[in-house]
């Protein structure tokens, strides 16, 4: 038997992990794989998106679209300024990597600073992307994606779980293990991602290689099943 509970409020990442560790408001938390979140909790080391995180289009402002046309290397790109949220594991990856940056404390500011053209991109997730301009589309009209480019920065998603639930743990990668060998965890991205996929169009894009000097786990990148991009 089981329970399960959602924590309703708006939370940033590094106040989830300290939660996490208390082990008390939150036990389980889903978040991008780094260094901190591995010592503070345990992971379930099974990317529960298949790395489909690792390839983001970029939300940009129609005014600034031209910049982008020529952009075709990591080099080009780094030009550019992102803007990201502060807590973010991509924030700490571009910064570590000194790539040009804003910031925003929250998530939304973000929409309305690209609206305003206070950076040049939002790198965003392939399964995040549409749904997120769709939702805002009255609020930040000069927005849209950019037609050619998607970056490619390996990372994978994670379950996270508090390391005074161990046998929560164990009974999680139990689970993910089984609907990663038959399959179902796929069928179950794709329920929800698979038309976000099919209009990201990523073999009609240029895929620019982003490095991540965070990416703690490279045994995951061997197994097959681990990665969406062998189904693609």
């Amino acid at each position: 038997d089981y329970k399960l509970e959602t924590f309703q409020v708006d939370i940033t990442p590094n106040r989830a992990r300290q939660y996490i560790q208390e082990g008390k408001i939150l036990n389980t938390f889903i978040n991008p794989n780094n260094k901190q979140w591995d010592e503070h909790a345990i992971p379930i080391r099974i990317p529960i998106r298949l790395g489909l995180i690792s390839y983001r289009l970029l939300l940009v402002n129609k005014a600034k679209l031209p910049l982008f046309k020529d952009v075709k290397t990591f080099e080009q790109l780094s030009q550019l300024t992102a803007g990201l949220q502060s807590s973010w594991v991509t924030t700490e990856i571009y910064n570590e990597l000194e790539m040009n940056l804003v910031k925003s404390h929250t998530f939304e500011g973000l929409f309305l600073m690209l609206n305003k053209q206070r950076f040049d991109y939002l790198p965003r997730a392939i399964y995040e992307a549409f749904d997120e301009l769709n939702v805002r589309k009255e609020n930040i009209e000069n927005v849209v994606i950019e037609p050619n480019i998607a970056l490619y920065l390996p990372m994978v998603t994670y379950i996270y779980v508090s390391k005074t639930e161990p046998r929560l743990a164990k009974r999680l990668k139990s689970g993910l293990e089984k609907l990663l060998v038959s399959g179902e965890l796929k069928t179950i991205l794709d329920k929800y991602y698979e038309e976000d996929i099919k209009q990201a169009d990523l073999k009609n894009r240029t895929i620019i290689e982003i490095p991540n000097p965070n990416f703690t786990d490279q045994s995951v990148l061997k197994e097959n099943l681990y990665w969406y991009k062998n189904y693609l």
